[in-house]
């Protein structure tokens, strides 16, 4: 990761993470009044120089910002799909916790690594290892859950952990065979967070857009799905000197925030979009690494 500073304020920084089969960018900004500077420029190539160009690297795009992207980077190659934010709201937990199914939801740390990374790489078209480990298995703020079914296989995983300035829960990622083993694993993290989801009375998920129907249909009667169709005015919070982004913005969190409070994110390529299974994720992992 790198950061620019202007006499001690925080101006951009950007991340480039580097996987077997692609590398991909995040938390790239600028802040307003620090653009037209060419800060964004020397962020972006100090970060993804010309042996990672030599690949394939991929981006989530703020919408303002995707022809940039797309005409000036190189990132013309586009998925099928853009990142909606939805919120779950109106749970009814006395419904979801009666559902019966004819498999077995278990913790994360009843089956080995190796087993999960297996599981994994057959949708996501590659061996992501150290997300797994550091992400879901070994997470030490995360509740993870994974479905098996009579074959001793899995069949979905999900993880959630809660986001701290907002005493809410976001379930990322959550993976599934189909839509009830997403209703299995959903349901499990839900009783994890129940106390917060009662107070906040909100469960946030990333879904490819795609997917949007496969979730109505699986939630129906159970909850209510909200799309969130407005960003927030990122400027405006970042020159109000929130505490939000006091707390923050001396680290890569407050770029994660300003991407998750934007509504739709497209997702974009510089050669191919990688193979992923589009129809097992009902939730990607994070907005700063593909799926």
């Amino acid at each position: 990761m790198r950061c620019i500073f202007a006499a001690g304020v925080y101006a951009g920084s950007c991340i480039c993470f580097l996987f077997p089969d692609y590398a991909f960018v995040a938390a790239y900004y600028v802040r307003p009044e620090f653009r037209g500077r060419g800060i964004g420029s020397q962020l972006f190539n100090l970060v993804v120089n010309n042996k990672v160009k030599e690949g394939n690297v991929g981006l989530y795009a703020e919408p303002s910002m995707a022809p940039v992207y797309e005409e000036k980077l190189g990132f013309n190659k586009k998925a099928s799909w853009t990142a909606q934010k939805v919120q779950v709201t109106n749970i009814d937990f006395s419904k979801l916790s009666g559902l019966a199914y004819n498999f077995l939801i278990k913790d994360i740390s009843e089956i080995s690594l190796q087993q999960l990374i297996e599981y994994d790489s057959k949708f996501a078209g590659a061996n992501r290892e150290s997300f797994i480990r550091s992400w879901v298995y070994e997470r030490p703020d995360a509740a993870s859950k994974v479905v098996i079914n009579s074959d001793n296989e899995i069949v979905g995983y999900g993880s959630a952990h809660l986001f701290s300035i907002w005493d809410s829960p976001g379930f990322s990622p959550i993976y599934g065979d189909s839509e009830l083993v997403f209703l299995a694993l959903f349901g499990a993290l839900v009783e994890h967070f129940k106390e917060q989801i009662q107070r906040k009375n909100v469960v946030d998920l990333r879904i490819p857009s795609v997917q949007l129907k496969a979730l109505r249909a699986a939630l129906q009667g159970l909850a209510d799905i909200k799309e969130v169709s407005s960003a927030c005015n990122l400027s405006n919070a970042l020159d109000q000197h929130s505490p939000i982004w006091i707390r923050y913005y001396r680290s890569e969190l407050v770029i994660t925030v300003i991407l998750s409070l934007t509504a739709t994110i497209p997702l974009m390529f510089t050669k191919v979009v990688p193979e992923h299974d589009v129809n097992r994720i009902f939730s990607v992992s994070d907005l700063n690494m593909f799926i």
